[in-house]
């Protein structure tokens, strides 16, 4: 099924989040890996914890999770 692969970016001092599908081996037949979980985790979205320090709180640590709905494609 693969794992998600996140790519955290600062845009005018804004954080963003986002996640594609990771797979070791891309090449290996999708049909195999898309029968069944597709159903459950819809196009391999994943609700990942994200944990993070600002600047204006740098010694408190912060969590967000990132939900299946807040993905982009």
């Amino acid at each position: 099924m693969g794992y998600p692969l996140i790519e955290v970016r600062n845009e005018n001092s804004t954080i963003y989040a986002s996640q594609t599908r990771f797979l070791l081996n891309p090449t290996e037949n999708e049909t195999a890996l898309d029968y069944g979980p597709s159903q459950i985790i819809p196009k391999y979205k994943w609700y990942v914890p994200l944990t993070y320090v600002t600047d204006l709180k740098p010694r408190t640590m912060q969590l967000a999770w990132m939900n299946q709905s807040d993905c982009k494609e």
